[in-house]
């Protein structure tokens, strides 16, 4: 009969390949001849995470530390949890502790970043990615989060160069393209910036944000039709995008086709009611 330990080997193996339920099978009975396995609970609570289930995953990860509140693992991705489930403070917290158990602990760092920053507390914020890079300085989700947090202290040179360094660690990091292909419109580089942005839609598809993004910087460069055609496509991933409606609107406007953009117009203020420069459009 295998060990626990053997156990959770083969449960972990499981779920690093994606057999959820086989790695679940294990873990629950661990637990019925130990229901306060700290690692059972944990490993349990994380396959709940990986499918969404935040709520079900808060629970056994709390159960975790309640057995062992020294691992800081546990702390960090209990702090990750709250983070999604909106429970800031919460998750600063154990985000706290995790990196006071283990100070080069990346991961933590880098969360308690996107904590702070969602919080509002820029400074600290960025504070916290800096801790993290000065630890792990390929950490590629660092710099691009880093770069968001000194674009939005107006500070876009440096930001610029932690896109870049992002960009570099990580080639196929969308996220990270597309914020630099926004910091490069906002420069005025708009062929690079579209380059980036075409870079991202194309090894994420499904990324609304980027189409978006594209589509200024095709508009600011002139190239109306297709910047029409990138807002279109922004929309159909994300329909409550109301940027996008009012952006459609003024190049349809521009094409002389009053009746589309006053429904664009109409679009974009229906999803946010005191958007000012829909009502001046319009």
């Amino acid at each position: 009969m295998a060990s626990i330990g053997e156990a959770l080997t083969v449960a972990i193996e499981h779920q690093k390949a994606g057999r959820l339920q086989q790695a679940e099978a294990i873990y629950r009975r661990i637990l019925q001849g130990n229901p306060h396995h700290p690692d059972a609970l944990h490993l349990l609570g994380m396959i709940a995470y990986q499918v969404g289930k935040y709520e079900v995953a808060l629970d056994f990860v709390s159960r975790a530390i309640q057995h062992n509140a020294k691992d800081p693992m546990y702390h960090s991705n209990l702090g990750e949890i709250l983070r999604l489930l909106g429970k800031l403070n919460d998750a600063e917290a154990h985000l706290r502790e995790a990196l006071r158990l283990k100070p080069s602990y990346a991961e933590a760092g880098n969360n308690l970043g996107l904590v702070l920053h969602g919080q509002g507390k820029i400074e600290e914020a960025i504070a916290a990615y800096r801790h993290t890079l000065a630890s792990e300085p390929t950490y590629a989700e660092a710099h691009n989060n880093l770069g968001a947090a000194l674009k939005m202290l107006g500070q876009p040179d440096e930001a610029l160069a932690h896109f870049r360094q992002a960009v570099a660690l990580k080639p196929a990091f969308a996220e990270a393209r597309s914020n630099l292909g926004v910091v490069l419109q906002e420069q005025g580089r708009f062929e690079e910036a579209i380059a980036q942005h075409r870079e991202a839609v194309a090894l994420k598809p499904g990324y609304a944000e980027a189409f978006y993004n594209l589509g200024i910087a095709l508009q600011y460069h002139g190239k109306a039709e297709e910047a029409a055609l990138m807002y279109r496509q922004a929309l159909s991933l994300n329909p409550s995008s109301a940027p996008a409606c009012n952006n459609l609107g003024v190049l349809l406007q521009g094409e002389g086709k009053s009746a589309e953009a006053v429904e664009q117009y109409h679009r974009a203020l229906t999803l946010r009611p005191h958007y000012g420069e829909a009502y001046c459009n319009l």
